[in-house]
């Protein structure tokens, strides 16, 4: 094993110990330090682009636990172990006996910290007729990482049972949980769902870090946008909405909005389905719609509670609409979600919740809808602009020249894609549009008066991330 001073020097964060070895870099080693980690560890190399910080913050906790013996996620099962536990258990066995429990949480312990390591968001442990297969989900997409007999499964959903502190004896219903845990010196949520199937109980991990929190500059925002955005902050009352499909990256707006308003001078409260980050400095409440505590009824609650902001996980039906609006009239700043095609599509949308034209655009900041698509990896290459990019997008003649190549690499698991960034169209709505709002909205008319104002659709966005070699023109046919 080579020292820490050696990791410390080369900026080198050990992951899991493979094969192959996975390590995280800040840099790209030298050809010379890969061959020489690749003699010492007998293995292939992966690398894994990681931030200074966090492999600064893995180092000093590696060195900590040194000293203190403290330990962190164990990363250390190999094959032979797996297929000898997979030997030890059969079909009979639910519990976690001696002989078997220490094997089985190394085994989820590896699996987490490696879906940590690939960047996923979710672990899946799908039981079939014969054995269990595990995917992770990395930038929205599904991918097979392993598989192991089904007379191993019981084991390891009693494992995570006991982690989440479910019912480990309750099999019929489906039940979820939360897991606290730590990894390289962070603190990880893991909301953890489990409902049966046919072939078993079905496990699947929502794995939320607080360190991939996003600021406003990091959400792939144009500086145009960042700057609309920041104006609509600012105001101190009026209600400013996402828009987007399930998966679009509302919530991560969303909390980025909440950082950015964060302030010792504000009194922010959440209303959330459930508490995805828990953010300091904020009163975050998680509603339970089972007892008959809704958006609705903690919208009221909170009323009294001298907010200055308020944000809504999600407008879903007329009495929270109402609730929201007649907030942001009587002075404050609502932050809240609807379900939308377009930004345009919200004022209709309210409309149709029960919202007279009036209260709308005496209350309506600004909409931004959203979606997501996955980034080229730093290995992509370039090739002039196919002719079919013209005939699907007329309007990126002269401003698309060439496009982006997803190739391959470790970084990226051989998907030519690395990490995700969002597509954005932002509607402020100014006094002309609230003109157009009260006179008697007619949406065709209210989009040439946004458009003659600046407002700029989601594909015009999409056309310069194509252009900036940021995406590719697959994944933009994907949301639009």
């Amino acid at each position: 094993m080579a020292n820490l001073t050696f990791f410390k020097e080369h900026r080198i964060l050990p992951l899991e110990s493979g094969p192959p070895v996975r390590i995280g870099v800040v840099d790209m080693p030298d050809p010379e330090i890969l061959s020489h980690l690749q003699v010492l560890y007998q293995s292939p190399i992966e690398c894994v682009p990681l931030a200074p910080g966090v492999v600064e913050e893995g180092l000093e906790r590696a060195a900590r636990a040194l000293l203190s013996g403290e330990s962190d996620l164990d990363l250390g099962m190999d094959p032979e172990e797996l297929s000898k536990l997979e030997q030890e258990v059969t079909d009979e066995r639910s519990d976690l006996d001696v002989t078997v429990q220490a094997p089985v949480i190394r085994m989820v312990n590896s699996l987490i910290a490696d879906a940590l390591g690939r960047r996923a968001s979710d672990i899946h442990f799908e039981p079939g007729e014969d054995e269990v297969t595990v995917r992770f989900r990395v930038d929205g997409i599904l991918h097979p990482i392993r598989t192991y007999t089904r007379s191993l499964h019981p084991a390891v959903v009693s494992r995570v049972k006991i982690m989440a502190r479910l019912d480990i004896a309750e099999k019929i219903l489906p039940q979820d949980g939360r897991i606290n845990l730590r990894n390289v010196g962070r603190e990880i949520d893991v909301r953890v769902s489990v409902v049966p199937t046919a072939h078993g109980e079905r496990v699947v991990l929502r794995l939320l870090d607080k360190g991939t929190l996003l600021s406003l500059s990091q959400l792939g925002l144009s500086q145009a946008h960042q700057d609309r955005l920041a104006e609509m902050l600012r105001r101190p009352n009026g209600i400013l909405l996402l828009t987007g499909p399930t998966g679009s990256g509302k919530s991560t707006t969303l909390y980025s909005f909440l950082q950015t308003l964060n302030d010792p001078a504000t009194n922010i409260i959440t209303l959330e389905d459930p508490v995805e980050y828990k953010l300091d400095g904020i009163s975050q409440i998680e509603i339970k719609p089972r007892i008959g505590f809704t958006f609705a009824t903690g919208l009221r609650s909170i009323l009294r509670q001298d907010p200055d902001t308020i944000s809504v996980g999600e407008i879903r039906d007329a009495e929270t609409a109402d609730l929201a609006v007649h907030a942001a009239l009587t002075g404050h700043r609502v932050l809240s979600t609807l379900h939308t095609n377009d930004s345009i599509g919200a004022v209709a949308r309210l409309m149709d919740l029960g919202i007279q034209p009036f209260l709308i655009a005496s209350a309506l900041t600004g909409v931004v809808a959203q979606r997501l698509v996955r980034k080229l990896c730093r290995c992509a290459g370039r090739s002039p602009a196919p002719d079919s990019l013209y005939s699907v997008f007329p309007d990126a003649r002269g401003v698309v020249s060439e496009v982006g190549v997803p190739l391959g690499c470790d970084a990226c698991l051989k998907t030519g894609y690395h990490g995700r960034t969002g597509v954005f169209e932002i509607l402020t709505v100014s006094p002309a549009l609230q003109n157009e709002i009260v006179k008697g909205y007619d949406e065709g008319r209210f989009r040439q008066v946004a458009l003659s104002e600046g407002y700029q659709p989601l594909r015009a966005n999409a056309i310069e991330k194509i252009a900036a070699g940021e995406t590719t023109i697959e994944e933009i046919l994907k949301i639009l």
